[in-house]
């Protein structure tokens, strides 16, 4: 299946389904991974919980962001290429083999407070 085209106003992909009444519903529709997930769930509570103030909520986004940029730099690589983008890659050799030296490939984790 080919990927969706938008001439920059909205497009059918913005729209939340009938059967969707809360979050979960929407991450289990548009199947999204834990990282995307996670990014989402913080998005949706930013600066609205007593257990997670702005800035953390702000980190976890960029740490789960980091995580999924690692994820498919390293197993989905033909996903990492931009339109039009001519480059052999998007990130340096030296920031490519830093990333394959993580056990992991993610990085430092979201601090507790």
């Amino acid at each position: 299946m080919g990927k969706t085209k938008s001439d920059g106003s909205t497009a059918n992909y913005y729209e939340i389904p009938e059967h969707c009444r809360e979050l979960q519903d929407i991450i289990a529709y548009k199947n999204m991974n834990a990282q995307v997930a996670e990014i989402f769930r913080a998005c949706m509570r930013y600066g609205e919980v007593d257990h997670s103030n702005k800035l953390r909520d702000a980190k976890k986004m960029k740490f789960y962001s980091d995580a999924e940029i690692d994820r498919l730099l390293r197993y989905e690589p033909e996903e990492c290429e931009l339109p039009g983008d001519n480059s052999p890659d998007l990130v340096s050799g030296e920031a490519m083999s830093r990333l394959f030296e993580q056990p992991c490939g993610i990085g430092d984790p979201v601090p507790e407070e």
